[in-house]
């Protein structure tokens, strides 16, 4: 009877999430767990699954159980409807099951870390629900995207629409896996050195659904969290990762994560640390320096 409840608690908060679409009744993601102590739920970021955490996966798994998230439509995870591509307002849907798992699974202000779009989504729970989440640690994931590539702070999503739909119109017109593996190939250097992390990197995106990576690009330069930072109860540390500037632009690239991050509480410890060798990839790169970094933010 109790897991009967849950689960009609679970349809209950997916039928009646405003952002879901008629067909997003179905699981946006996969969970697999292992480990055991406090819970912390890991979600990757575009166009990956939970392979990205395998560098980390034993050492966090002595400390924690872990929740590992795998979105359906990113690498080896295949999407719900196959080439169709979901219509903008997926990254919110996929936030609003995320956040009825935490209720129907009965976790406890579980920790939750996550990379890129996955560091969003992570500030994106703790913004909608601060009451019900715990500690908060995003790896290169910043409150909103478009200043990245803007390079200016005020940019907003009312500037990012034509942009934004250029780009799910771009990744909609791409045939096929192979073409979005090429998409990637173009700024592999951005996300990794080693010709081996890149290589492990572009078979995820070569696994990915085009579709699936459009549509969370457009909401990723539509939705902006900036402004509702103050609304989360516990610690958030950004990890941010500069490895691929030249070095006379890593204080530019420090100053833009900081100014996303003025709205935060104030709190004990940092709320940002960067890393000025690793890429954006940082598990990849330097897993104990960040195995460390999120021990020290979480116990």
């Amino acid at each position: 009877m109790k897991n009967y409840i849950h689960y009609l608690l679970l349809a209950l908060c997916l039928f009646t999430a405003s952002t879901l679409q008629a067909n997003e009744a179905t699981p946006l993601f996969h969970v697999t767990k292992k480990g055991s102590g406090p819970v912390m739920v890991l979600i990757p970021g575009l166009m990956s699954d939970a392979r990205v955490w395998s560098p980390i996966e034993a050492e966090l798994a002595q400390h924690f159980e872990l929740h590992l998230i795998e979105l359906k439509g990113f690498g080896r995870t295949p999407a719900i409807n196959g080439n169709e591509a979901p219509e903008p307002g997926w990254l919110r849907a996929v936030q609003q099951q995320l956040l009825a798992y935490v209720e129907v699974e009965g976790l406890t202000q579980p920790v939750i870390v996550g990379h890129s779009l996955g560091g969003f989504l992570a500030l994106a729970l703790a913004v909608e629900a601060p009451a019900q989440i715990g500690r908060v640690v995003s790896i290169d994931g910043l409150p909103y995207l478009a200043p990245v590539y803007t390079r200016d702070p005020t940019t907003t999503p009312e500037q990012m629409a034509a942009p934004a739909q250029n780009m799910l119109a771009f990744y909609r017109g791409l045939p096929n896996a192979e073409a979005l593996e090429h998409t990637m190939l173009q700024n592999i250097g951005i996300h990794a050195e080693s010709r081996e992390h890149q290589q492990w990197i572009m078979k995820m995106s070569a696994e990915s659904a085009p579709g699936v990576a459009g549509v969370a690009v457009h909401d990723l330069l539509m939705w902006d969290l900036r402004g509702a930072l103050h609304t989360i109860e516990q610690p958030v540390l950004i990890l941010g990762a500069s490895g691929a500037l030249p070095e006379a632009m890593r204080g530019e690239a420090e100053n833009l994560y900081r100014q996303q991050l003025e709205n935060l509480p104030a709190q004990e410890g940092p709320a940002l640390v960067m890393n000025t060798q690793a890429r954006h990839f940082i598990m990849l790169e330097q897993p104990e320096w960040l195995v460390q970094r999120i021990l020290e933010h979480t116990q």
